[in-house]
């Protein structure tokens, strides 16, 4: 299961990624073989990080929508004893 941890360490090795791509384009130039290939690790953490957060949301889905029908059966469809002596 993916955890909040796990996403804020992808975010936090996405910033260094972007970090470093910066860096390296600053000082070989924006289409050097260096700062294309960070270009292209930073594409591919951005996307893990998307589609970590894409499953966290699904999941976080699920679980309320179990809980919505559980709780929609769980709910008295009849009058409890302290209900019919308040009538």
């Amino acid at each position: 299961m993916i955890d909040a941890e796990d996403l804020s360490l992808l975010l936090k090795e996405i910033d260094r990624k972007r970090e470093l791509m910066i860096n390296t384009a600053m000082a070989n130039g924006f289409t050097s073989a260096e700062t294309v290939a960070c270009s292209q690790e930073l594409d591919i953490l951005i996307t893990q990080y998307q589609k970590k957060l894409l499953t966290v949301q699904k999941t976080k889905k699920v679980y309320q929508t179990f809980n919505s029908i559980y709780t929609f059966f769980l709910k008295p469809s009849f009058k409890t004893s302290d209900d019919i002596k308040d009538l």
